[in-house]
């Protein structure tokens, strides 16, 4: 006899222009009005044609913006509704938005999961969360693979996709990234009673403390590297393998119009990333000199 299917709802969750890092990596102000126009011109470039192309269209996607985000800039995200009509806007004041920064278990990310749990409905066994930063995208059948593993397994789970891109926007040159901790993680918990959403437990530490299952048949998501990142850099560390693509890659499988052909991959891979993960080694070895004066 058939397994009954369980009830779940499932929330892709996007912090766009929160009040909650002042800075970016370049020590740059994070909430100025060229930063937020540059936010939403890189949201529209990836992370938007991502989620519209996805092939299962059964989830809602939270987008959570700053209360003060300006007329202009809300009458675009009324548009985007047009094109995602799963898409969701959640306005918070900075005073909710701390709550992210928590140390308090029952205040961490409060706002987030009031939220979540108020668009449940009491029947529902299981709630997925997964997180999207708003200038990445996601491949195409990521929520089409999520839900597959899900009704496999119909229990509380951690799915890690340990590969992605990484596309370096200024450099127009990218690259297989290997990286078991990353950003674009998917939490299953049981709806009933208290639950945490996969923004409360952060990518450093998740897959160390919650039971996980790691998918590593392909590249399931795409970081883009532009220079305005809050964290986002090249990673030099022994958690992240970085593989050359020497093939042609189509980046429609992410939902954005950009092909690499082999020739491209094979000039980026001889010339201009080595010149630049040398320049990256350098800036981060100076910046941490600098922090120990």
């Amino acid at each position: 006899m058939e397994k009954q299917q369980p009830t779940y709802k499932h929330f892709i969750i996007t912090l766009f222009n929160l009040k909650i890092w002042k800075e970016d990596k370049t020590r740059r102000a994070t909430q100025t009005a060229e930063w937020l126009t540059q936010r939403f011109d890189l949201f529209e470039r990836f992370c938007l044609p991502s989620v519209a192309h996805q092939t299962n269209r059964n989830f809602t996607w939270l987008c959570l913006f700053d209360k003060d985000t300006p007329a202009e800039m809300r009458q675009r995200i009324e548009g985007y509704r047009q094109q995602v009509p799963q898409l969701r806007p959640c306005f918070f004041s900075a005073e909710e938005a701390q709550e992210f920064l928590s140390h308090e278990e029952a205040v961490n990310c409060r706002f987030i999961r009031r939220t979540v749990k108020g668009l449940l409905s009491p029947d529902d066994e299981f709630v997925i969360t997964s997180n999207l930063d708003n200038d990445d995208a996601l491949s195409c059948d990521y929520v089409e693979r999520v839900q597959h593993l899900f009704l496999a397994d119909r229990r509380r789970t951690l799915y890690s996709f340990v590969w992605g891109m990484q596309y370096f926007v200024r450099l127009n040159a990218i690259v297989r990234m290997h990286y078991p901790h990353n950003h674009f993680l998917t939490l299953v918990e049981e709806a009933q009673g208290d639950f945490h959403t996969v923004q409360f437990y952060g990518h450093a530490k998740a897959r160390k403390v919650l039971p996980n299952v790691d998918i590593s048949d392909k590249p399931y998501w795409m970081e883009n590297v532009h220079g305005h990142n809050v964290s986002n850099e090249l990673r030099i560390t022994s958690r992240v393998r970085y593989t050359p693509c020497l093939g042609a890659v189509d980046l429609r499988t992410f939902g954005v119009d950009k092909q690499f052909s082999v020739a491209r991959n094979t000039y980026n891979f001889a010339f201009k990333l080595p010149v630049y993960f040398l320049k990256i080694a350098v800036w981060r070895l100076k910046r941490k000199i600098n922090k120990k004066k």
